[in-house]
């Protein structure tokens, strides 16, 4: 990720990559160090707040935060698992997206529900 901006909307869309991260890979991270990044990217918590909630420093947290995003970034850099998702996610909503312009035909809603049990499987 580009972290050469310092908006609301690159710390928004970090929060959310994290958040999908952690859907993966979360089980290989500590427990704590989840517990951190949940309250981070999913509560919306300062780090301020978060060492509060966790009874560590804010310099703590902070290095939880720096290390656990970088383990997860280096998980995915090796096994994938996100990008293959979002793969799959935009190919069937494209391909969603092409049989819904032929939904007359009786054999295209069957297509379609397929592809929704697909993307079921998925999440």
């Amino acid at each position: 990720m580009d972290n050469s901006g310092t908006g609301a909307g690159n710390a928004m869309e970090e929060m959310t990559e994290i958040g999908l991260l952690l859907d993966f890979y979360g089980p290989l991270l500590t427990e704590n160090r989840v517990r951190i990044l949940r309250l981070w990217c999913e509560e919306d918590l300062s780090v301020s707040e978060i060492a509060q909630e966790v009874h560590i420093s804010r310099q703590g947290v902070h290095d939880a935060l720096r290390r656990g995003k970088a383990q997860l970034r280096e998980y995915e850099g090796i096994l994938g698992m996100a990008a293959r998702y979002r793969r799959i996610l935009d190919s069937v909503s494209a391909c969603r997206s092409g049989l819904k312009r032929h939904a007359q035909l009786e054999w295209v809603a069957d297509a379609i529900r397929q592809l929704d049990e697909i993307e079921g499987i998925e999440r």
